[in-house]
């Protein structure tokens, strides 16, 4: 019994040292300032411009049109041989496209013929009635 009572103060001290470690570590330092905006814009020495870089040639600023529809881009190589791989992709794109359906189909088929593994719960309503004939009773004997 007396170990017993010595061990109790023991392991409340050790619990109560353990939260007030775990609680300590919670603290990440002090609150977080974000520094404030810059008051004005870069100067536009920072801008790129082909005035600064009168070595680089026939360099231009870039205009980037990536919204623009192109349609056929290939054809600007006059290379019939590209232009016949590209008819066959579009053929073969849709047989890619037949094929991955295909997939999926089967892939349904399997996951199908796996829900016979499992336990089927069903239910139905029904409902019945039974009348007895005059003269007899639920027994089917005659009345007296």
């Amino acid at each position: 019994m007396t170990m017993t009572r010595n061990k109790f103060p023991f392991r409340a001290l050790l619990g109560c040292s353990v939260v007030a470690l775990l609680l300590a570590g919670c603290t990440v330092g002090p609150k977080y300032h974000p520094p404030s905006p810059t008051p004005q814009a870069p100067p536009p020495s920072y801008k790129e411009s082909p005035t600064q870089f009168p070595e680089a040639g026939e360099w231009k600023v870039a205009q980037p049109q990536d919204a623009m529809l192109r349609g056929k881009w290939w054809e600007i190589y006059n290379d019939p041989e590209l232009n016949e791989l590209e008819d066959k992709l579009n053929v073969n794109n849709q047989n890619i496209k037949q094929a991955f359906e295909n997939f999926m189909e089967a892939r349904a088929v399997v996951r199908e013929a796996h829900a016979q593994f499992y336990p089927t719960i069903t239910a139905a309503p029904a409902s019945a009635s039974a009348e007895t004939a005059p003269g007899k009773s639920p027994s089917n004997k005659p009345r007296q």
